[in-house]
């Protein structure tokens, strides 16, 4: 069982921006409908067919048509991209991989996320992600060689409001993610979010009382902004993540007979020996 309790502090920035996509823009009555989205890819608002770096970026209704509900199922959307994880090590340790090169930068709200022990922790309640291949090294670091991930979670709204999410399955599935917005006055939004993520594991060990693939993950997170003027955002994030949850789903596939390796396992160096191979899924 992996335990992972992760509080962070998040941004506080100058200008800093948070775009979302914009509303469709009509060249003419009967004409078909463009819509403009807009990224902060190069650290500004910008029209995403205007940027010269190859992106992919989603709204929240898109990720929820193409029912991805972790950051693992990004790659059944994303070419070039390879999200690995889970194994001995629990479910949120991961390696992120573009065109086939380690490096990625993770970014939530323009903060990095560093290490790999939370590369697949849940962010809830996003409003877009972007993706961004090649190095990005001039606007997200030394460590973003292939690649960036930004994660832009939806930020406090103007009016009060509360919403409710709820999702249920196999394997006594619950997930529920509640938010309400509170402004505190022309100046001051706060927002804050809860989410409790459970389900029964699948797969069931033949050797101790465990059954894999099994999540149990509670997620608060608190948000303040401040906008004193047009120039000036201030934007201050606490985020507590506890995911207990079991080890990564395998089971045996295949087994293969006198595989041929190149150490030397009780032989001497050079010599060719054979053993099993196990192989797992």
């Amino acid at each position: 069982m992996t335990h992972h309790v992760r509080v962070g502090a998040l941004s506080a920035a100058i200008a800093s921006v948070f775009g979302a996509y914009s509303a469709p823009v009509l060249a003419q009555e009967g004409a078909a409908v463009i819509e403009e989205i807009v990224v902060t890819a190069r650290r500004r608002e910008e029209n995403l067919q205007e940027v010269p770096i190859a992106v992919s970026a989603f709204n929240a209704e898109e990720l929820e048509s193409r029912s991805i509900e972790n950051i693992r199922d990004l790659q059944m959307a994303l070419p070039n991209v390879d999200i690995r994880g889970g194994g001995a090590h629990g479910s949120m340790v991961g390696l992120f991989t573009i065109r086939g090169i380690p490096g990625v930068a993770r970014y939530i709200d323009d903060v990095v996320q560093s290490g790999d022990a939370d590369a697949l922790q849940n962010v809830i309640e996003l409003e877009r992600i972007e993706v961004l291949r090649g190095p990005q090294g001039t606007y997200f670091g030394k460590n973003a060689i292939s690649g960036a991930i930004q994660y832009v979670t939806q930020k406090p709204q103007e009016e009060f409001g509360a919403r409710i999410k709820t999702t249920f399955g196999e394997y006594n599935r619950a997930d529920i993610v509640a938010n309400v917005d509170i402004p505190l006055s022309d100046t001051v939004l706060t927002k804050v979010t809860a989410a409790s993520l459970n389900r029964d594991g699948h797969v069931d060990s033949v050797r101790v009382d465990e059954s894999y693939g099994e999540i149990d993950n509670t997620i608060l997170r608190a948000m303040l902004q401040w906008q004193p003027n047009d120039s000036f955002t201030g934007l201050f994030t606490a985020t507590y993540n506890n995911h207990d949850s079991s080890s990564q789903a395998n089971v045996l596939w295949d087994v293969v007979e006198n595989f041929p390796t190149p150490w030397p396992w009780g032989g001497r160096t050079g010599v060719v020996q054979h053993a099993w191979l196990a192989v797992y899924r």
